[in-house]
């Protein structure tokens, strides 16, 4: 599963729902017995609390992982409930605002292998959880980078239109964000096709990338492409876009957008060029696709920048998806550039807000 299946929870009954998917998702991925029973607990237990904490629940997203050789398995809890107003408080165990016993939050995070958490008060909450199959999690530092993905298919379907790719090759960054036209099979299928083309051709500068991605598309619908290369250590990062993809790059003082140019990639391409911009030390990369409304800003979520960017994505999702469209977004930072180690990566257990 490269892309998020969404769970509503509103009611009792979607937390059996829920967690007899998950199990299901899981027996798949390798877990062991053990491991798949901690998971179904940490999906109950993020259902229990939407439905004790968030005045109309929420949704839980779910995904199985594959990074550097290592399976896992990935479940997010969004809200827009009152928010916690003291997340370390809360993460107690024996710690509740809603009469329980108040062992979910504390449970969820001795369960989990990786574990964030974003909350403000009246704006909602935000949990992430990684699993790992054997604990053993990726070592993601040789390849100096951190990153989030959010990808789920137009509602009321089973397959993405959109898809993805992060690289790390010859001391770049190398990611793709393609948006296959339409919906579907067909959508996918060019989306597909598209990773496959950039993964193969890593080597190229990124606008004879999208150029190899055109040629390869022609028997397809055709879809829009961005395509980034980050280099860290020279402290830039070269974008190449066609298509209502959008781009920017976020740092502690400004942003950044991208330029793209109209086109549809394997049908018209049009102008094809490369920009270069500056890579600040504490910079972030977010690219998405048009599920997204155009006027998401960072300006109100203090601390957010702080947190891992499967958070980052996650928020911004919750708060800036259409709903009526494929939806994917990846977040990025270049842990070598801030000095960064593969126990940053593992190490949101703090609760930073």
């Amino acid at each position: 599963m490269r892309h998020h299946k969404i769970f509503r929870i509103t009611e009792t009954s979607n937390v059996g729902e829920l967690r007899r998917a998950v199990v299901k998702i899981a027996k798949n991925s390798g877990f062991s017995e053990e491991e798949i029973g901690k998971i179904g607990i940490i999906a109950n237990e993020m259902a229990t609390n939407l439905l004790k904490h968030a005045e109309r629940g929420g949704q839980v997203l779910v995904r199985s992982l594959c990074l550097n050789g290592c399976n896992g398995f990935e479940i997010i809890s969004l809200d827009k409930g009152p928010g916690i107003k003291n997340t370390q408080l809360a993460l107690r165990d024996g710690y509740s605002t809603a009469g329980s016993s108040g062992t979910g939050l504390g449970a969820i995070r001795r369960l989990s292998h990786e574990f964030d958490i974003y909350s403000q008060e009246e704006k909602g909450t935000a949990i992430i959880s990684k699993i790992w199959v054997g604990g053993k999690k990726p070592e993601v530092c040789k390849q100096r980078m951190e990153y989030g993905v959010l990808s789920t298919a137009k509602p009321g379907l089973e397959v993405c239109g959109d898809d993805w790719c992060v690289e790390y090759f010859q001391g770049r960054i190398m990611v793709l964000l393609v948006d296959g036209l339409g919906h579907g099979e067909g959508a996918s299928e060019a989306a597909q096709q598209a990773v496959e083309i950039f993964k193969s051709h890593l080597h190229l500068p990124i606008e004879d990338i999208l150029h190899r991605i055109h040629s390869g598309l022609r028997s397809t619908r055709g879809a829009v492409v961005g395509v980034a290369s980050i280099h860290a250590e020279k402290a830039l990062m070269e974008y190449a876009g066609i298509g209502n993809i959008a781009a920017r790059i976020v740092a502690s003082n400004k942003s950044q957008g991208c330029i793209s140019f109209n086109g549809t990639v394997g049908v018209q391409l049009g102008k094809v060029q490369r920009f270069t911009y500056e890579w600040p030390k504490d910079a972030i990369f977010i690219i998405n696709s048009d599920g997204f409304a155009a006027n998401i800003s960072l300006n109100s979520y203090n601390g957010l920048l702080n947190h891992s960017m499967s958070a980052l994505a996650a928020v911004l999702f919750r708060d800036f998806a259409c709903g009526s469209d494929d939806t994917s977004m990846i977040a990025i930072k270049s842990l070598a550039a801030s000095g960064g180690s593969n126990e940053d990566y593992n190490g949101y257990y703090s609760t930073r807000i």
